[in-house]
């Protein structure tokens, strides 16, 4: 039986991405609820398994917001400046 290290299936994954474009700020970026800044950034879910996620995310471009999703529930938007996080009304 043929073990893998973590760092062996990380290598796999990576090949598996052709392409890994950033992500670009969106057109439209809601005020915060709670204290109406527009220093927000998109949640993005999943395992940040690329160092350019962390990247992203510092630039504000991101948010990373872990694996677990509750769909309906789990919110879109991130606020940069108080912490305060909800969805998008648009979606709801």
């Amino acid at each position: 039986m043929a073990v893998l290290r973590l760092s062996d299936r990380m290598a796999e994954a990576a090949e598996m991405i052709e392409v890994l474009t950033p992500p670009t700020r969106p057109r439209s970026i809601p005020a915060c609820p709670r204290c109406l800044s527009v220093d927000s950034a998109p949640i993005e879910y999943g395992l940040p398994f690329v160092p350019e996620c962390l990247e992203w995310e510092r630039q504000g471009l991101i948010w990373i917001g872990g694996c677990v999703v509750t769909p309906g529930l789990s919110p879109d938007w991130h606020c940069r400046a108080c912490g305060c996080e909800w969805r998008d009304s648009a979606r709801q």
